[in-house]
């Protein structure tokens, strides 16, 4: 199915079931999307999808005994990271209690979902030879028009390198899609994203898509002055500096660079293509070597999400019963919450 017909099939089945619900005098709030949106995978797929390039990059960073060249390592790790991260249709959301595990590498990854509103997975990841860990949780959230999606993804994402103890925190830029109902389809990173050394206090700063604000000056325009950020969508550019000059934006991705700051070194890039500190190239598209992600199904939960039955419905192509099943998980999950609700309330009186 093209995509430019999603748009239209999707905005007339939900005029069709926001009709049907208030004729038959049912709540309007509870509309489920149709399955024709989504993606064949879950948020938590996804997610380990983008770990694809992790083993890789996070290995040539615990082997960097230089801190500075540990957090170009683990920097480049984080735009691998976004490159793998598009996605033009919309991801299952799991369900609470769902997980998924894998192994890409010589990473096993882990994830659970702990809470629906908002949407929050936590996951935990080692290395096979104990060289890093990653832990934390993921909150995805989304600002939505006609026409456009902001996803902002929040919370706790540390990567620990076991040997020194070594702890890094990330912060991941929005992205935005274009043309969800009508004209071309476009993805890009907004904002800002941050690559913390929290044990060396040193930090990667990096603007997305800084055409506007660069070519009209400021402290990252009149520093690089740079033409190439007005032409492509995709690039970035930033400094690695002293933490003490970065102000954190803990409900979003405004982070801020201070003034007075020293550049130890410059970072600029696409991440559809390429990363360079310095103006020397760390990553480049042409020297991918993709790891495979695969499930271990010899221990596979009976909760993963792999499991669930309106995704298997949908990756065997059946739409009908896909969307029976989704509605059918979703009026559970809603039935769930209210009991959980109804626990909550009865037990704080009591106390």
């Amino acid at each position: 199915m093209k995509k430019k017909n999603i748009g239209y099939r999707a905005i007339k089945y939900l005029i069709s079931k926001f009709t049907k619900n208030i004729l038959e005098n049912k709540s309007v709030l509870n509309i489920s999307l149709p399955v024709f949106m989504f993606d064949k995978r879950t948020l938590q797929t996804a997610f380990a999808h983008e770990q694809k390039l992790a083993p890789i990059f996070l290995t040539k960073a615990a082997f960097s005994n230089d801190k500075i060249e540990r957090l170009k390592w683990f920097t480049t790790y984080l735009m691998s990271f976004l490159h793998f991260s598009v996605i033009q249709m919309k991801p299952f959301n799991p369900i609470i209690g769902e997980t998924f595990q894998c192994r890409i590498g010589n990473l096993k990854l882990y994830l659970e979902q702990t809470m629906n509103h908002p949407i929050t997975a936590n996951f935990y990841g080692i290395d096979d030879d104990k060289l890093y860990e990653m832990f934390g949780y993921q909150i995805t959230d989304a600002g939505v028009t006609p026409n456009t999606c902001m996803a902002t993804r929040l919370g706790l994402y540390f990567i620990r390198f076991i040997n020194d103890n070594t702890t890094f925190r990330i912060r991941i830029p929005d992205a935005l899609v274009r043309g969800i109902t009508m004209g071309d389809r476009l993805f890009s990173y907004e904002n800002k994203c941050l690559v913390m050394d929290t044990t060396n206090r040193i930090c990667s700063f990096i603007e997305m898509n800084p055409q506007q604000k660069s070519s009209g000056g400021g402290i990252m325009g009149s520093f690089f002055g740079s033409k190439k950020s007005t032409n492509f969508p995709d690039y970035f550019q930033g400094h690695v500096v002293n933490s003490k000059y970065v102000q954190v934006d803990e409900n979003g991705s405004n982070h801020t660079l201070l003034k007075g700051y020293t550049s130890i070194c410059k970072i600029s890039g696409e991440w559809t293509n390429s990363i360079r500190f310095d103006e020397k190239e760390y990553w480049g598209i042409h020297d991918d070597n993709i790891l495979t992600m695969y499930h271990d199904e010899e221990y596979m939960f009976p909760s993963d999400g792999s499991l669930r039955t309106d995704l298997q419905c949908f990756v065997k192509g059946k739409e009908d019963a896909s969307q029976k099943e989704k509605e059918r998980l979703e009026t559970r999950q809603r039935e769930d919450r209210k009991l959980r609700a109804e626990w909550a309330k009865k037990n704080n009186k009591d106390k």
